[in-house]
């Protein structure tokens, strides 16, 4: 193996051999040691490799969320919410499974993270419905009272149709 020789806290890159901030590279499979190619030539190499070899690509990560499902999860919810699947579960056991809004439980996925777009703060688990329509009103109460107007004025005019 060769000796990977820094100078001055700076790097040479075996692809594009410019002389970069030991910062600009991944850590090797070694403990002390750095990559050999910086982290900008290695995603590309990488972005080409899953390119030119996209089935193989796509079956390897299907196995691997098979096989670390529960790991994947808590890692997205962690990355987008800043929670853990454990702190999502204690969520669900709290609302018995269901909506917070309709009281329904979500039949084909996991409930949604309903959150504060602009504070980022995780406000309950919602159905894919009530999520959407929180989305589409762009959380406007003013947009709810009206939708809720709109619906009484019909309801009324639904029922009296139905009485004659």
């Amino acid at each position: 193996m060769q000796e990977v020789k820094i100078i001055g806290g700076k790097k040479l890159c075996s692809k594009c051999k410019r002389n970069l901030p030991v910062g600009c590279f991944n850590k090797a499979t070694t403990k002390s040691s750095l990559s050999s190619a910086c982290k900008e030539c290695y995603n590309k190499q990488q972005g080409l490799y899953r390119i030119q070899n996209r089935e193989k690509t796509r079956e390897r990560n299907k196995t691997f969320y098979r096989k670390n499902k529960r790991k994947v999860i808590s890692h997205q919810l962690e990355r987008l919410y800043g929670i853990t699947l454990a702190e999502y579960d204690r969520m669900f056991e709290k609302q018995n499974g269901v909506c917070a809004i309709c009281n329904l439980p979500e039949i084909m996925r996991r409930l949604s993270i309903d959150h504060n777009h602009k504070t980022g703060t995780v406000r309950e688990l919602l159905c894919t419905s009530c999520n959407a329509l929180l989305g589409y009103l762009r959380e406007d109460e003013q947009k709810l009272e009206n939708v809720k107007r709109y619906l009484q004025r019909h309801a009324e005019k639904w029922h009296q149709t139905q009485q004659k």
